[in-house]
Parts: structure tokens; C-alpha cells; sequence
């Protein structure tokens, strides 16, 4: 189909195992300048790393859909964050189901933008809510020395993706699958009560137009016609793939003997 229609622009959205398979056909095709994946960028490390760099030396633009780096509610977060107005973090704490490698990397893309590489990671439990291959993990992770806390729910019971950030001078909560934000700042105590409080009722946002998606599609245009490269792409998807992948091999180790899928409920 590639070679027949010779397209531009591919999207692939398609099962995560099947990522690496059609990146490599579109690497084939010489008409495709740019390619739109999915996430997660595959479900193995050693040929991910290969795709991307055959990319990178290629000059195509390899977007993956991590798209709450496109949002402009958490482009507005993470400049909060960066202006010190949540003070020092103290602890991160994210709620996702359905494999840490398909939802939960999108936890992980973030908190690596947010904070860096991981220092430390420790496998506590996990759910076996989707394929034998990707766990949904429980974890602690030491994130710019931030404590990040993975807590998997089982997605067969309802579907959610959420973080709460406690910092120094408040709280945030990112709720409905990131679509709306939840700021409580710290109030100074009064009277008696020498310790401070969060504020009871938050400020509250709410994602807005355009899109997330529109936006990317926009970015992933104009590197197409400018040569720039998109926010996130095949180095960051990859990183991301990176830290899933060993919490997910971690989980294996720990747990050699039980059969996959098994679920814990």
C-alpha cells in the first residue's frame, strides 16, 4: 500500500507490537518524509533503538503520539513548575491501568520531561489487567530526586489516569485523564495553627481548543516542510520505552513462577 500511494505522512495505529514492524516498512518507502506512531514506539528495545537511529540518519520526521506534550494545559503545568511556583516537589503519585508500557508510559514520558532520567526504581506489585507482556507495576521510582510513586488499578473495573504533585506550596492534581488541573496552594496558618494548609477550594483548569492532537498534527507539519523536530519523538519515545521495559522485565524476575496473565484480583 505504502509504495502504491506514496504518502507523505504515514499514521500508525495499530496494535503496540506491531509498531516497529510498519516503522521499518515506512523506512522502505521512499515518498514518506514523515511518520506519525502511536505510543508506545514498540514493545522492544534493541530494534527500537535501530528504527530511531536509522530515522535520525535518514532526516524523517518520526513524531509519537504522546500527546499531552502538545497540551497546552500541562505546557502551562510544566512552566509553573519550572517558575518554582509549586515550590520544591516532595512526592509524586500516579494512578493508570491497562500495562505500564501502553498507559502508563504516557505517566512516564511526563515525569521524564518534568525531571529526568530515573535514579532508582523498585518494583512493589503489579496488575495482570491486559497482556501477559505489559504489567501494569506498581512502583517507587527516584526522579531528580523526587520520589514517584506508580499505583496500578485494574482497568477491567473502570479506566483511569491520574497524578496528584505535592510540592512546598501546594498540591496539583491532574484528573481526568489530564483534561482538567486541580491547584490547591498552601494558606499560612492563622491563630493558633503554626503549620500552613491547602487551600479547600482549588483553582481549577480545564483543557481547552485547539487540541492536543491538532497541535501536533500542526508541529509535526511544519518539521516536515522546515526539517525542526516535534516535542515528542522517537529519542524521548524512546526513553520512555526504556524505563517501561526494565519495570516490566522487573516484574518478570520477581514473579518467575506465576503463570502470564494471571490477574491478582
Amino acid at each position: 500500500m505504502l509504495r502504491a500511494e506514496h504518502p507523505d505522512l504515514v499514521s500508525i495505529c495499530t496494535p503496540d507490537e506491531t509498531h516497529l514492524n510498519i516503522l521499518e516498512e515506512c523506512l522502505e518507502c521512499p515518498s514518506v518524509r514523515a511518520v506519525w506512531c502511536e505510543k508506545p514506539l514498540g514493545t522492544d528495545v534493541p530494534t527500537a533503538e535501530r528504527v530511531v537511529s536509522a530515522y535520525r540518519r535518514r532526516g524523517i520526521v518520526l513524531a509519537v503520539n504522546y500527546q499531552r506534550r502538545w497540551d497546552r494545559l500541562i505546557g502551562r503545568f510544566k512552566q509553573a513548575l519550572q517558575e518554582g511556583k509549586l515550590g520544591d516537589l516532595q512526592k509524586v503519585v500516579v494512578y493508570y491501568g491497562k500495562g505500564v508500557l501502553h498507559n502508563g508510559s504516557h505517566a512516564i514520558d511526563l515525569l521524564l520531561d518534568w525531571l529526568g532520567a530515573p535514579q532508582k526504581l523498585q518494583v512493589t506489585g503489579k496488575t495482570s489487567d491486559f497482556v501477559p507482556t505489559d504489567p501494569t507495576v506498581d512502583a517507587l521510582l527516584m526522579m531528580g530526586g523526587v520520589p514517584v510513586y506508580l499505583m496500578g488499578i485494574d482497568s477491567r473495573r473502570y479506566s483511569v489516569f491520574e497524578m496528584e504533585i505535592f510540592g512546598t506550596k501546594g498540591r496539583v492534581s491532574l484528573a481526568n485523564f489530564g483534561r482538567r488541573l486541580e491547584w490547591f496552594p498552601r494558606e499560612d496558618a492563622t491563630g493558633q495553627d503554626q503549620v500552613g494548609e491547602l487551600r479547600e477550594r482549588p483553582t481549577i483548569q480545564r483543557r481547552g481548543a485547539p487540541t492536543a492532537m491538532r497541535l501536533a498534527l500542526e508541529e509535526i507539519i511544519q518539521a516536515l516542510r522546515t526539517g525542526g523536530r516535534v516535542r515528542s519523538n522517537g529519542e524521548t519515545a524512546l526513553e520512555a520505552l526504556r524505563v517501561c521495559s526494565e519495570l516490566a522485565e522487573r516484574v518478570r524476575r520477581l514473579y518467575p513462577d506465576e503463570p502470564a496473565g494471571e490477574s491478582d484480583v
